[in-house]
């Protein structure tokens, strides 16, 4: 059978479940054209050389490169030193001609949940399946415990889902979204310094799940107190952008770091502009958010950014 989803042709076999999937990449004409993809697919050779080298042939930076982040050094490791393709890992690629590439393999079970473990700082992720999950229904499981993102409990993993998009007008930037789509790639930040298992729900729960509220910081518009406030904040430089960055006075908030207060994705190149909270009351480090909420108070606030 033969079947179209966001975009990726897919063919599929009944019998043994095997697929050829078949996907487009844009001429490389700047950053804009930078992709985190992922595979829904265990392919039959996982060596990226052997299921990209077919259509675009020998690796080679000068024609195309694929990397991916490494949490424990903090840095980009350029193919070969990274890991092999498979379900549920994101990867950044950019090819110079663009063209299509094809994978065949076996799809990812759907009998169950999928877990992806997550090292300590960010993780590049992507959907394990090949339908929509609702981020919503993403849970964390730090040892024995388990709950949705969204738990007040889940004090490891920042309830946010970053991806790299063309947002018009000749530049790109992080957007947060709120579903995992089939074959994109993903950030997501954990800040527990231990690993910790990311729980993806499988068909049978997305068909059968209560509906979620969307977990989009742009919810917050949606203020009930006159004491709330907020201010987005941006910067853009060429075809770079970084516009997604929130200050303000929210009810529940804390001076210190608290679910609201959301870190600020890696990049993709040491030229390209970032605009980031660099402070929150009695943190010594110089992490990087990209928002910084505050409890209602009389007195003056500084953010410094």
């Amino acid at each position: 059978t033969t079947s179209e989803t966001y975009g990726f042709i897919t063919l599929e076999s009944p019998e043994t479940h095997d697929q050829i999937s078949t996907f487009q990449l844009p001429e490389a004409k700047g950053v804009l054209q930078y992709r985190m993809f992922s595979l829904p697919i265990y392919p039959e050779n996982p060596d990226p050389q052997a299921v990209l080298g077919d259509d675009l042939g020998s690796y080679n930076p000068a024609a195309w490169r694929l990397f991916r982040y490494n949490p424990s050094t903090k840095q980009y490791n350029e193919y070969p030193h990274i890991p092999f393709f498979a379900p549920g890992l994101g990867y950044w690629i950019i090819v110079k001609a663009g063209g299509f590439i094809d994978v065949r393999g076996r799809a990812a079970d759907t009998s169950q949940p999928f877990i992806i473990n997550l090292e300590p700082g960010w993780n590049q992720i992507g959907n394990p399946f090949k339908f929509l999950v609702d981020w919503g229904k993403v849970k964390v499981r730090h040892g024995s415990t388990e709950v949705l993102l969204s738990d007040p409990a889940n004090t490891w993993v920042d309830n946010a889902l970053w991806e790299y998009q063309d947002v018009g007008d000749n530049e790109a930037e992080y957007e947060l979204e709120d579903e995992l789509i089939p074959w994109h790639g993903y950030w997501i930040y954990n800040r527990s310094p231990e690993p910790v298992a990311l729980i993806i729900p499988n068909k049978t729960v997305i068909e059968t799940g209560a509906a979620t509220a969307t977990v989009k910081v742009k919810a917050r518009q949606a203020m009930s107190s006159p004491q709330n406030w907020h201010l987005k904040i941006g910067a853009t430089q060429g075809s770079f952008g970084d516009s997604y960055n929130f200050l303000g006075v929210a009810e529940g908030a804390s001076l210190y770091r608290d679910a609201q207060d959301l870190s600020e994705p890696p990049p993709i190149l040491s030229e390209q502009v970032r605009l980031y909270f660099i402070h929150l009351e009695g943190e010594e480090d110089s992490h990087q958010y990209a928002t910084d909420y505050r409890p209602p108070t009389p007195s003056e606030g500084v953010y410094e950014f």
